[in-house]
């Protein structure tokens, strides 16, 4: 069961049952977020504007914890709803903007008690310490050639025979990313909003700002932070609110990689301009960016319904139809479609077509919760399926 509550300043208020939630972790900028819909009561959200964190757990184990954005209180068919949505901790921390008094008090102390001794680690002091760091840096240099590895448009092998100081030929003709067509695209333009967009930040603000704030700023967030931060009253808010999150965010990456903008600071980085940007904020200087070729679009009479290999024909149909009511509730839950239900177990569904719940939960990707939220549904389609076809 899933209980949920709010930090005020004085204590606690526990969140009545959650009829819709989502946690989304580590899968895009900003890290994690959440949002909750709960039944309410009128008069209560008086209280809850001076909520601060906010704190989930499933069956007793702690699966969230954040700090509260927005809040809306809701009329829908079954009375008042409230709505919350936020970050979690995680998503401040990258930001650098953690300002809670929690965050500020806590000592070296206060840090070893509660997440090192309870691990049995020791405390280590000077030279040890600075070992550490050191294995720390060496480590992330390491962490950063895997991240290029993956993001480069180069040749695979011969990026690993670099790492490994070993002689190349320019392409090794054999690996995905020689044997892929990539095409120039100019980002010229999004490319000067970003760095005016860095440039007015480090204006207004001396100690910067981190990659997911800016990306916010670009896209016009109305996250409660950009708002406090007055972001939105800088000419360069909105400027690529037309663009997807994903492709800001590779923008972003291709300014870094090129030199135009740098990460400043180990524990909490932020987007600097570097000498270069100049160059293409006043001087002209264009900037492309070398994508993969977009395979072409299949034609109209190469395209065929999906039907997965272990589904036989005379179960189409009734797969169809499951699809189709997956195609539902991922639509009202605002869950994509494999959180539902997979492919997989959609088509041992269709070729058990299971008739009580006990046979439902048989099924290959059924527990006892989704046959609990979907079963009756999905059961009632196949006995219709059933009724229809003998």
């Amino acid at each position: 069961m899933m209980r949920c509550w709010v930090r005020l300043g004085g204590g606690e208020l526990e969140l009545p049952t959650a009829v819709k939630w989502k946690f989304c972790y580590g899968t895009d900028t900003p890290c994690d977020s959440f949002f909750l819909r709960c039944l309410w009561e009128r008069g209560q959200e008086k209280a809850l504007s001076a909520a601060c964190r906010f704190f989930a757990e499933w069956e007793g184990e702690r699966v969230f914890t954040g700090v509260v954005d927005e809040y809306a209180v809701l009329c829908g068919k079954d009375g008042l709803y409230l709505e919350l949505s936020g970050r979690g901790m995680a998503a401040l921390l990258l930001d650098n903007e953690v300002l809670p008094a929690e965050y500020q008090r806590a000592t070296r102390a206060d840090i070893v008690a509660r997440h090192v001794s309870p691990y049995g680690v020791e405390a280590v002091g000077g030279e040890e310490q600075e070992t550490r760091r050191e294995v720390l840096r060496r480590d992330m240099e390491r962490l950063e050639q895997m991240v290029g590895y993956c993001k480069t448009d180069g040749c695979l092998r011969g990026w690993l025979l670099d790492y490994f100081g070993e002689a190349r030929a320019a392409q090794c003709g054999s690996c995905g990313n020689c044997r892929s067509a990539f095409v120039e695209r100019d980002i010229t333009i999004p490319a000067q909003k970003i760095l005016s967009a860095v440039a007015r930040v480090e204006k207004k603000y001396r100690s910067g700002l981190g990659l997911t704030a800016i990306i916010q700023l670009l896209r016009g967030s109305r996250n409660r932070r950009v708002l406090q931060l007055g972001l939105d009253k800088l000419p360069t808010y909105g400027a690529l609110a037309d663009t997807d999150q994903r492709t800001v965010r590779s923008y972003v990456d291709h300014l870094l990689s090129e030199g135009f903008l740098e990460l400043v600071g180990e524990e909490y980085p932020v987007l600097r301009l570097t000498s270069r940007a100049g160059a293409v904020l006043f001087h002209g200087r264009t900037v492309s960016l070398r994508e993969r070729a977009q395979a072409p679009e299949p034609t109209r009479s190469s395209r065929r319904t999906s039907v997965p290999p272990s589904v036989p024909p005379e179960d189409a149909t009734l797969l169809a139809a499951l699809k189709g009511l997956r195609a539902q509730f991922a639509q009202e839950e605002d869950v994509p479609a494999y959180i539902v239900f997979s492919n997989a177990a959609l088509a041992d569904m269709a070729a058990k077509a299971p008739r009580t719940m006990e046979e439902f939960l048989a099924v290959s990707g059924v527990g006892q919760i989704k046959a609990q939220r979907y079963g009756e549904e999905f059961l009632a389609v196949i006995a219709e399926y059933r009724a229809e076809n003998g």
